[in-house]
């Protein structure tokens, strides 16, 4: 497995921040987690789509966590020609009741899923594609 170490140069705005440049500096030994911890620092200051949007276009085959909602995550190797309603470029939705794990990067059952920070909707109602 290979991961990318990102040069980031961020703006701040008032109170939130948008990211100005995504450039690849090397391939390193894999530390996904170190990854992870960006993309979701990253995604937590901005707009999501914007920010997805560029990470995409840099690391096309990576797959982020959702930073607010466990049974969602962003597949950069997915782009829709049309967006699906409630979803955004890249997103993907779990099949209720499964759970998007940080530690596979897949969806699980979620009994075997730890969410932490991340909203974990019991509700099948609360699912975008239930909406």
């Amino acid at each position: 497995m290979k991961v990318f170490v990102l040069s980031l140069v961020l703006c701040c705005v008032s109170a939130g921040a948008f990211l100005v440049q995504t450039q690849p500096l090397h391939q390193s030994a894999p530390d996904q987690q170190s990854l992870q911890i960006l993309t979701k620092t990253l995604l937590s200051l901005a707009n999501h789509s914007v920010v997805v949007e560029e990470i995409c276009q840099a690391y096309p085959t990576l797959i982020i966590p959702h930073p607010g909602e466990c049974q969602l995550y962003y597949n950069c190797s997915l782009t829709y020609i049309s967006v699906p309603v409630h979803l955004e470029q890249h997103m993907v939705e779990c099949n209720y009741p499964d759970l998007f794990s940080e530690k596979t990067n897949k969806c699980e059952d979620f009994t075997k899923v730890c969410c932490g920070a991340r909203t974990e909707f019991k509700d099948k109602c609360k699912f975008a594609s239930n909406e």
